[in-house]
């Protein structure tokens, strides 16, 4: 039985609501009322007004929240409601674990204490209830609660007065049917009236003005409209006809008719009197049309005006408390157009917390004085968006009394991003100005330096006060130029780019710490600077880096250079060079001599080494380059017995950290080599035959002459015989002389090969 009592007291609290459309989530300006009123009373931060529809807790108005809406299970309300208590109080809602899953809970976990005022309808049931929370008993006296529940009761009131005027327009529209025909009649009486048949004949033609008649009156009557009017009219009047009778209210129809005053526009109406007759309205809208469309136009121009301005109106009349948003206010808010703002939306809901106190403060003072207000606000658009806001407005008095406070509301979130940007980019500007290591230097149109940063005190070995003030054609500078000569003021880059308006680049120039001799040597860019498109520069600037050390490096570079190149040029072999594009960076004086001996051509640095070759040899020698570009060392000879040329090449990559920079080439002149190779190879020979005639040519007569002498000093010797015998030494001693001198003869001319 219980059960269904529930059931009833639920839908008749569902009917109760919807007959005052209080089931959506929509807030109500009537709630909010009475919610600031108990939150004021009660010095509450977070209180709502729910009504309980169906599965929900429903917020019609909320403070200190932006829940929409807690299901009926875990809702402090419900069990309000349910309590039939005038005042209903819950202590340690955080240990409840009903409301563990309370969505408010939740948002603020501080809040522990609440208390209900259910609101009373004269149905018998309580329709929802007032809720305030606080994070402990706030310990009412009995004049409070009181107070919070005649507001409750208040409330229950407002909405069965609502609940009776809805039942009263109901009964209102059913009277009104049965006058409905008299009303048409009292309230046209301006405009042509048409009384006919349902078959269309004419009866009856009063009011409006005959100019508008396309016949005179009397014509109309005993005719049928289908004789008169054309095809689309006639069409129309049977079609009313037919909807009203299925009560369906059909739309007027608009159409233009040439008459005595011209092309005019009218509109048609048409509603049934009695059982058989038929009234139509006509009604001449020619200037209002016209008013209309010049009305459309101009609100389109300043719509299209005004979004591409981002500039919305506002306002808000503080009599019925009612917000106006313009279409492009709804826009920078990223609303839809069919939006209706409430005092929360405006002032609370979109406003960041900072914005909210200002935006408050100004309305105030406003109110309060009467003057515009001017500032820009921080908001957060519907969609979750950040956006910046210029918000104007002002009061609208009558009789000293504020009724209304209106305005405009531009989005500048570009413009003021831009303002941040730059505020944020030129505290960057500082710090970096402030610790780069690269001197900066601002000298004023005049000359005099107006700024400086910690970097060019410090390369110029002075302070801000000393380097402030001073001009270029200060004397204590001792600027010099590369080759120690004065460096005059008037030429200096800062003074040069002033006088021209011209950037100066890449000048280098020495200057003196006070006290020393040894020249510190900087190398200065200077940027003339204008204003306000003038065409003369207003200022200045210049950079410098300090380069003495790297000053002191170049020039040892420099001298190496010179001993290498000595060297190279120097050397029997030729050398050159190419870069990765095969332009010659250098080559000696015997690698030219060589190139010409072999090509007839002439070595230039900067040139393509390949163009210099003839059409015949370009594809061998661009091979050759690619292996070596490639990180391969080649070699390779190149000889002509017509030319008489023999040279040995190397050709090997030119390598820094792995990477093929350019191909270094040596060409060796083996021609003089072969001639001593040759030589040598001579005089092998020629030593080879002195070798042997002595072991074998010589060796003979030599063996003669020792056996013939061995036979003299024999004992027993015929002496006889000694004639013979040294007529064979004499013979022997004539051979050996021979080949003695064919060996002195054929080492005279190996040496004197070998000289040649």
């Amino acid at each position: 039985m219980e059960k269904n009592s529930d059931i009833t007291e639920q839908s008749l609290r569902e009917n109760f609501l919807r007959s005052i459309d209080l089931l959506s989530e929509k807030k109500d300006k009537d709630f909010t009322e009475i919610l600031n009123i108990a939150a004021a009373l009660s010095q509450c931060g977070t209180a709502y007004i729910s009504v309980i529809c169906g599965e929900s807790s429903v917020l019609k108005a909320s403070l200190g929240t932006k829940i929409q809406k807690i299901p009926v299970e875990h809702s402090i309300c419900t069990l309000a409601v349910q309590a039939k208590e005038f005042f209903y109080e819950a202590e340690s809602i955080r240990q409840n674990k009903k409301f563990s899953k309370n969505a408010l809970l939740q948002e603020n976990p501080s809040l522990n204490y609440c208390c209900c005022i259910p609101i009373p309808s004269n149905k018998g049931i309580n329709l929802g209830a007032i809720s305030l929370l606080f994070k402990e008993n706030p310990k009412f006296n009995d004049q409070t609660k009181n107070a919070l529940i005649l507001l409750a009761q208040q409330l229950g009131n407002t909405l069965n007065l609502r609940h009776d005027i809805v039942k009263k327009k109901a009964k209102n529209a059913i009277l009104t049917s049965g006058l409905k025909f008299r009303n048409s009649i009292l309230t046209s009486i301006p405009d042509l009236i048409f009384i006919q048949d349902k078959e269309g004949n004419y009866l009856e033609v009063l009011g409006g003005n005959e100019d508008d008649l396309m016949l005179n009156p009397s014509e109309f009557l005993g005719r049928n409209i289908i004789e008169i009017q054309n095809e689309a009219r006639v069409m129309y009047f049977f079609d009313a006809i037919e909807k009203i009778a299925n009560g369906i209210e059909p739309q007027p129809l608009h159409y233009t008719l040439e008459t005595q005053k011209g092309l005019q526009e009218y509109e048609i109406r048409i509603s049934l009197f009695g059982n058989d007759k038929v009234i139509s309205l006509v009604r001449n809208i020619t200037q209002k049309a016209i008013a209309e469309r010049e009305l459309r136009k101009t609100r389109e121009l300043l719509e299209i005006s005004s979004s591409l301005a981002q500039i919305g109106a506002w306002g808000f009349n503080l009599i019925d408390k009612t917000i106006e948003w313009s279409k492009t206010t709804k826009a920078i808010h990223e609303l839809e157009e069919d939006f209706t703002p409430t005092i929360e939306d405006a002032f609370s809901l979109y406003f960041t917390k900072n914005s909210q106190e200002k935006i408050n403060e100004l309305l105030q003072y406003a109110i309060s004085s009467g003057r515009p207000f001017d500032d820009e606000f921080e908001i957060n658009t519907a969609k979750g968006n950040k956006k910046w806001v210029r918000v104007l407005g002002q009061a609208e008095y009558e009789n000293n009394t504020c009724m209304r406070i209106y305005g405009t509301f531009q989005d500048i979130t570009e413009k003021k991003e831009a303002q941040l940007s730059k505020e944020a980019s030129d505290m960057e500007y500082k710090k970096l100005f402030d610790v780069m290591a690269q001197g900066i230097v601002y000298q004023a149109k005049e000359g005099h330096i107006i700024k400086a940063n910690n970097a060019a005190s410090k390369i110029l070995g002075l302070s801000m006060d000393e380097i402030v003030g001073r001009t270029s054609m200060d004397p204590r500078w001792r600027a010099i130029l590369e080759d120690g000569s004065p460096f005059p003021g008037e030429l200096h880059p800062a003074m040069v780019a002033l006088k021209t308006g011209k950037p100066v680049k890449n000048q280098i120039m020495g200057v003196f710490h006070p006290g020393k001799n040894i020249p510190k040597w900087i190398i200065i860019d200077s940027e003339p600077e204008f204003r306000n498109n003038e065409k003369k520069p207003f200022r200045v600037l210049n950079s410098f880096t300090d380069i003495t050390e790297l000053k002191k490096t170049r020039l040892k570079i420099e001298e190496s250079q010179a001993n290498l190149k000595a060297i190279i040029d120097s050397s029997s072999e030729g050398i050159w060079a190419v870069d990765k594009k095969l332009s010659l960076n250098f080559s000696n004086k015997v690698s030219k001599e060589q190139i010409r001996m072999m090509y007839g051509s002439k070595l230039n640095d900067g040139k393509n080494i390949i163009d210099l070759l003839p059409e015949i040899q370009k594809a061998v020698w661009q091979k050759r380059y690619d292996q070596a570009l490639q990180g391969k060392s080649i070699k390779f000879t190149e000889m002509s017995a017509e030319k008489n040329y023999n040279f040995d090449i190397t050709m090997n990559p030119i390598k820094m950290r792995e990477k093929v920079l350019g191909v270094a080439v040596f060409a060796n002149d083996m021609m003089e080599i072969r001639k001593y190779i040759n030589t040598i190879e001579d005089q092998n020979k020629a030593l080879k035959e002195i070798g042997f005639i002595q072991s074998h040519i010589v060796r003979a007569p030599v063996a003669r002459i020792m056996g013939l002498v061995m036979l003299l000093e024999e004992p027993d010797f015929d002496e006889m015989n000694t004639l013979d015998i040294l007529r064979e030494i004499v013979n022997s001693c004539k051979e050996l002389d021979l080949t003695i001198r064919e060996i002195s003869a054929k080492t005279y001319n190996s040496s004197r090969n070998m000289d040649i």
